[in-house]
């Protein structure tokens, strides 16, 4: 007889979900649903026949824009959701004697994966979180598309004016001016979807633009993360080191994760470096000691993401809305200047409303 259910694992694929219940006594239940409203409404219904509780792990794997739809309408009906990366799968998977590989069988070994791994991450989208990656991504994409639109215009005119070969561009020149404008809409309407720390960012730190933190804040709103450490991981930036006895190998940056993160990141590197004073200060700095130009913009990029996880993740760092007089000073490595917008050193948290000037509070002598 089975008991009741204690983990749910779904293997999502473009036209058909394979969900399989775990009861207490590991004996599995199968059933296949369609991946659209109707076959999601008919999966609702199923759980709650199986006196699925809320509390019960619904996991399932990160599978472009396929998951999207069945975590959205199960986390809104109250189910605790999992979306794992399908590295994590993938590997679990692995450790098993057979290699066997059906969507039936990843369905078994996904809800496997749930019940013995408690700490997976939940899924908490909204439909806006969702509209705004949804753009984000589009974003990215037209961003590329233009650079290599705008590639092949100017061969186009090199060949003309150097070998007198004619290549018509007319159609080309007039999908790029398309594609300006779809870009200039999508960043506006990426500024709107943003979270409220984005314009605080952009208010109060010089040399980041709106844009550039509601592409950050989009892209990692949702994301977990220890320590700030992880968070440099997260977007690649942290270095890859190679070594073995007496041999160093050369050291760069792992460039995992969103390379247009990575695009934006270097961006908001050199506009700090341009307008920041402190940030111009370390990378004066780096450049005496003979470090390579892109090397000391990552490295203010990197500066910048262990501020945003105080700002953001540990919630240590604030901005206060009455502005004051005060003098130069240094604190937690940034400079404050007299009535210029700064960063605050770490004190107790504060709801974020209001983007007048910060209000310096000094830290308590140690």
């Amino acid at each position: 007889m089975n008991t009741s259910v204690v983990s749910v694992g779904i293997d999502v694929s473009k036209a058909k979900l394979d969900v399989a219940c775990m009861h207490q006594d590991r004996t599995m239940m199968h059933q296949v649903f369609g991946n659209d409203v109707k076959g999601i409404r008919s999966l609702r219904s199923f759980l709650k026949q199986q006196r699925t509780a809320a509390a019960v792990p619904c996991t399932l794997e990160s599978t472009g824009a396929y998951h999207l739809l069945v975590a959205l309408s199960l986390s809104e009906a109250g189910y605790r959701v999992n979306c794992v990366n399908p590295i994590i799968t993938k590997k679990y998977m692995k450790a098993t004697v057979r290699d066997a590989k059906t969507d039936k069988i990843d369905a078994r070994r996904i809800a496997e994966l749930g019940y013995n791994e408690p700490n997976l991450q939940r899924f908490t989208g909204t439909r806006e979180d969702i509209a705004a990656k949804s753009i984000l991504s589009a974003l990215a994409q037209l961003e590329t598309l233009r650079q290599q639109m705008t590639s092949h215009i100017e061969h186009a005119k090199d060949m003309r004016r150097t070998l007198g070969v004619v290549i018509e561009c007319k159609a080309a020149t007039k999908s790029l001016e398309y594609i300006e404008k779809q870009i200039t809409a999508h960043r506006a309407r990426l500024c709107e979807l943003a979270p409220q720390e984005a314009r605080i960012l952009a208010s109060h730190v010089r040399g980041v633009s709106l844009e550039q933190a509601s592409v950050l804040m989009v892209a990692l709103r949702d994301k977990t993360f220890v320590d700030r450490d992880q968070l440099v991981a997260f977007v690649g930036l942290d270095v890859r080191t190679r070594q073995s006895g007496q041999w160093t190998g050369r050291q760069a940056i792992s460039k995992r994760g969103n390379g247009y993160l990575r695009k934006v990141l270097f961006q908001i590197g050199w506009g700090l470096m341009i307008n920041n004073e402190e940030y111009q200060s370390l990378y004066q700095a780096m450049r005496a000691r003979g470090k390579n130009y892109k090397t000391c913009i990552i490295a203010l990029a990197r500066k910048f993401l262990r501020f945003l996880f105080a700002f953001y993740w540990k919630r240590t760092i604030v901005f206060e809305t009455s502005p004051v007089s005060i003098s130069v000073a240094t604190v937690r490595g940034v400079r404050l200047q007299q009535n210029l917008p700064a960063v605050l050193a770490p004190v107790k948290a504060k709801p974020f409303g209001c983007l007048q000037k910060p209000r310096l509070r000094p830290r308590a002598a140690a």
